[in-house]
């Protein structure tokens, strides 16, 4: 896996970065976002912050390829909850999908807001490792290359944490949404009508 770590100070410049290609870009999961307001109502939360946004560029290996597309819902669902076993616990992100058409290769976003909806900064120390050992924990689990090359900048967030993750040492969990057989049936309408929103924000 290579990842590009990248920082954003605005939701357009943000969304721009995900959605470069929206023909060919699918959202996979998103947490707290139904419109472009309400990523600017949390991002706004913390009034000395510069940058609000980060986005996790991923790219699986040429032989996963396929494997890492046709399992793309479930999979990156479980690379954060890897993800939060190790101390990350991200309130509001979008994870999204970009297919060409072409050579049907994939890129894959992970736009995270880096504060939460009571103005808390996301814990984003060592943020590179960690992103590195949670794709390894999941690719030992589908049998995909562990191997992963990540660049990211060096982050220095003002605030401090939420004091119910740091101090309780709750455990953060996503809800797999992809194994209930109801909800799977409106998955993908819901999905591309909050694409529909956030494309033309």
């Amino acid at each position: 896996m290579k990842a590009n770590i990248e920082l954003y100070d605005s939701v357009q410049s943000a969304l721009d970065a995900i959605f470069q290609n929206t023909i060919e870009t699918e959202i996979i999961y998103a947490q707290n976002v139904a419109s472009g307001e309400d990523l600017v109502e949390q991002s706004s939360e913390n009034k000395e912050a510069i940058h609000k946004f980060v986005d996790m560029e991923v790219e699986c290996p040429p032989k996963d390829e396929a494997e890492c597309y046709e399992y793309r819902h479930e999979l990156f669902v479980n690379l954060f909850a890897a993800f939060a076993r190790q101390g990350h616990y991200f309130d509001q992100f979008i994870i999204t999908c970009t297919k060409n058409p072409e050579t049907l290769h994939c890129t894959y976003h992970i736009l995270i807001t880096l504060y939460d909806g009571a103005g808390y900064v996301v814990n984003m120390d060592s943020v590179g490792k960690h992103l590195g050992n949670a794709w390894f924990e999941v690719a030992e689990y589908y049998g995909l290359s562990g191997r992963a090359k990540i660049t990211s900048p060096f982050m220095k967030l003002p605030g401090i944490e939420n004091p119910l993750f740091k101090e309780s040492g709750m455990q953060y969990r996503l809800t797999n949404i992809y194994e209930d057989k109801l909800l799977k049936e409106f998955r993908e309408p819901i999905l591309r009508e909050l694409m529909k929103r956030l494309a033309t924000f």
